[in-house]
């Protein structure tokens, strides 16, 4: 009861937390990008805790459990570099831009069709990744207490969407760095108490295989693809892109990004760790999502498991959190203020936070209607990514390819990935095989819009003059 009482306590220390920022929030900009006035430390702290989710803490450690740092390869170790591309090739220019959203960067590129297309494709993978973690604070809750999964992931989705959707991005910042802070401190405390219990002294019996960053068996191009969807969903990432945004200048855009990637790798070294030593604490285990929940109930006394918890909890708010403001202002700028006649910063605040709780209530859904956290979190990972890295790269690197061209990359990188996890057996590498896809549909289309741009132009150089 004193463990629930605690996290319950949290939560609503959180929604006070975000009621109080709103007072200063008048406008859009405020809302969404707190000002731009974002230093180091908050966006360091926002883009790993937005990233180093409970879904990451949980599965990391069950995978390695059953499988070493082979399991957690594709994932987790992709997406901490992910962030790291996002902050050395990606951050500066996106920051001096003066976006309001991702989606305006297709919009200035290639026009509002694309915009809108772009803002569709990028909601479902996020709003899965919503509902996997507030799936994870329903799997935390109710294995230390008579609270079944759905009332705890209730409360969960309450309280999470409440403070986000009055504070905006300046209530997540601050809010993310608390919750990255009791993250950090909860995972060093446990793996400190497994330490002075002597569990590394398993570490000499565990296979070497288990330490490769992928399986020697693994075929080459399967890796390539695993490397691929975890890199490239990280680098177009609206939760990331939305704090880069949000920071004060581009120079603190890059560095806090790549500081933040760091930040991550370091302390996702903690919970391969304890996947490590779980093998030989508990040999056989039904759920290995719960691995990290029975280590810290079995090396930590009662008031530091409670803050364990904690961090368990603050690693899930900061990640939902992130995620509904990003994807909300992104349907609400690109999609629905579109639609309305003149809006003031009234009623673009309004609809913004109108769309916070609508993604939110979508999120809660997904999460009440899944199986398990990983499950959620996965069917989302890839959907129609392919072909929004294609029209971003070219979008960064040259003005080569219109709308045309944007729009084939687009639908080849969702048809040929969909059709080929969900419908015929003969496409392999479904994610990989839609990025190459993409990327010859954009250059081929491209080159047809050149061309015929070109040509037009040839056309009116040489129209005789009119007689006069």
């Amino acid at each position: 009861m004193v463990i629930i009482i605690s996290i319950f306590a949290y939560l609503i220390f959180q929604v006070i937390l975000g009621l109080w920022i709103s007072r200063n929030i008048a406008s859009e900009s405020d809302y969404v990008l707190a000002g731009r006035s974002l230093g180091y430390t908050l966006t360091t702290f926002g883009i790993f805790a937005t990233w180093f989710a409970a879904e990451g803490i949980m599965s990391a450690t069950g995978a390695v459990y059953e499988g070493g740092i082979p399991a957690i390869t594709a994932e987790h170790i992709t997406w901490a570099f992910g962030i790291i591309v996002l902050g050395i090739f990606f951050s500066v220019r996106l920051r001096k831009m003066e976006l309001t959203t991702f989606g305006d960067l297709f919009r200035n590129r290639y026009g509002r069709l694309i915009e809108k297309l772009v803002t569709f494709i990028l909601i479902p993978p996020s709003l899965f990744w919503i509902a996997g973690q507030i799936r994870a604070f329903g799997v935390v809750i109710s294995g230390f207490s008579d609270i079944s999964i759905t009332v705890a992931v209730s409360i969960a989705a309450a309280s999470v969407i409440i403070y986000t959707t009055f504070g905006g991005m300046l209530a997540d910042s601050y809010t993310d760095l608390i919750q990255g802070l009791m993250l950090i401190l909860g995972l060093v405390l446990l793996v400190g108490y497994m330490v002075a219990d002597g569990g590394l002294q398993v570490l000499d019996r565990i296979p070497v295989e288990h330490f490769q960053l992928s399986s020697s068996d693994a075929p080459i191009l399967g890796r390539i693809q695993s490397w691929m969807i975890g890199i490239f969903g990280t680098i177009i990432a609206v939760e990331l892109i939305a704090r880069i945004l949000a920071a004060k200048s581009p120079k603190v855009a890059k560095w806090s990004t790549i500081m933040g990637g760091v930040l991550f790798i370091i302390i996702l070294c903690l919970p391969i760790l304890m996947g490590f030593v779980g093998t030989h604490l508990f040999e056989s285990l039904k759920d290995s999502e719960q691995l990290i929940i029975l280590q810290a109930e079995h090396y930590m006394p009662t008031v530091l498991f409670i803050l364990f918890l904690g961090a368990l909890v603050s690693a899930i708010l900061s990640t939902v959190d992130s995620s509904l403001l990003a994807i909300g202002s992104l349907l609400a700028h690109n999609v629905v203020l579109q639609i309305v006649k003149n809006p003031n910063e009234k009623k673009k605040l309004f609809v913004n936070r109108l769309m916070v709780v609508t993604i939110g209530v979508l999120a809660y859904i997904l999460a009440i209607s899944a199986d398990s956290v990983h499950q959620i979190v996965y069917a989302g990972a890839s959907i129609g990514t392919a072909g929004i890295v294609v029209i971003y790269l070219f979008s960064f690197q040259s003005k080569f390819g219109g709308k045309w061209a944007a729009l084939t990359s687009l639908c080849l990188g969702i048809i040929i990935p969909l059709v080929g996890d969900h419908f015929v057996n003969f496409i392999a590498y479904p994610y990989l095989t839609g990025f190459v896809l993409a990327l010859i549909g954009y250059v081929g289309v491209g080159w047809w819009e050149y061309s015929f741009q070109r040509k037009n132009q040839l056309s009116n150089a040489y129209k005789p003059l009119d007689n006069k």
